[in-house]
C-alpha cells in the first residue's frame, strides 16, 4: 500500500518532532548528568577527608562502578567505594549519615515543592480578601478569626516545604525545638549538599510567622477546651 504524499508529509513531520524531541531530552540528560557528577566527586572528597579523620592509617580508598568507568547513562547513578581499614563499620557508618540524594528522590521533591507552590496562591488571596475586610472596617471577631487562620496556614505551608527540603538532602528535621530550628537551619549553605533556601532576614520574618501559629494554636486550644468543659458541666445538670 503505497503512501499519499499528504500522508507521506504528515509522518515526516512526526518523525521529526520526535527526533526533535529526543534530541532536547538528550541534551537535558547530559547537564543533569554532569551537575550530578560533579556533586559525586564532592561528596567523594567530604567521605575520603572525613575517613581519614576517622582512621588516621586508613590504606586504601578505591571507587569503582560507572562513575569510575565515566560510563553513565542516566543520572540515577551511585558512588562505588571500596576501603581498606581496620575500622570499615565506622566507616560505613558515615557513609550511611552522609546522603547522596538520587534522582528520584530529587524529581520526587522538585514534584511536592511545585505542589506546596500551588497550594500557596489560594491562601494568598484569601489572606488578602480576610485583610482587605478588616482594614475596610470589619471588627467582627471572626473576620480576626479569619485573618488569624490564613497566616497559620501559610506558615504551616512554608514549615512544609523547608521540611521537605531538610529530609531529602540532610535525612532529618532536626530536635525537639525543631520548628525553630529548621527556620534557621535553611540560612545556611551547606557545602556539596544545598544552597541557603532563604536569607537571615528572611528568616526572621518567618519566624515571626511561627510565633503567631504558635499562640494562634495555643488561644484555639484553651478554648476548645473550654467549650468541652462547658458542654461536660452542661450535661452534668
Amino acid at each position: 500500500m503505497e503512501l499519499t504524499a499528504e500522508e507521506t508529509a504528515f509522518l515526516q513531520r512526526i518523525a521529526a518532532r520526535w527526533k526533535r524531541e529526543n534530541l532536547r531530552e538528550e541534551r537535558a540528560m547530559s547537564l543533569r548528568i554532569a551537575r550530578r557528577r560533579e556533586t559525586a566527586w564532592k561528596v567523594i572528597d567530604s567521605l575520603t577527608a572525613e575517613f581519614r579523620r576517622r582512621d588516621e592509617h586508613l590504606m586504601r580508598v578505591v571507587l569503582f562502578g560507572s562513575l569510575a568507568r565515566d560510563e553513565l547513562l542516566n543520572d540515577r547513578f551511585d558512588i562505588d567505594l571500596a576501603v581498606e581499614s581496620s575500622c570499615c563499620f565506622d566507616l560505613l557508618g558515615i557513609t550511611m549519615d552522609h546522603d547522596f540524594p538520587n534522582a528520584d528522590r530529587l524529581h520526587r521533591l522538585k514534584s511536592e515543592l511545585a505542589a506546596d507552590i500551588d497550594r500557596l496562591a489560594p491562601l494568598e488571596v484569601k489572606n488578602k480578601r480576610a485583610y482587605e475586610r478588616i482594614h475596610a472596617g470589619a471588627d467582627d471577631d471572626l473576620d480576626y478569626a479569619a485573618l488569624g487562620y490564613t497566616i497559620h496556614n501559610i506558615y504551616s505551608l512554608i514549615e512544609s516545604y523547608a521540611a521537605r527540603i531538610a529530609k531529602v538532602f540532610e535525612n532529618d528535621i532536626g530536635s525537639i525545638h525543631w520548628h525553630r530550628d529548621l527556620i534557621e537551619r535553611m540560612t545556611l549553605e551547606i557545602e556539596t549538599v544545598r544552597p541557603a533556601l532563604w536569607d537571615r532576614d528572611t528568616a526572621a520574618l518567618i519566624d515571626e510567622l511561627r510565633r503567631f501559629r504558635r499562640a494562634h494554636l495555643g488561644f484555639f486550644t484553651r478554648i476548645a477546651a473550654l467549650i468541652e468543659a462547658m458542654n461536660h458541666d452542661s450535661e452534668s445538670t
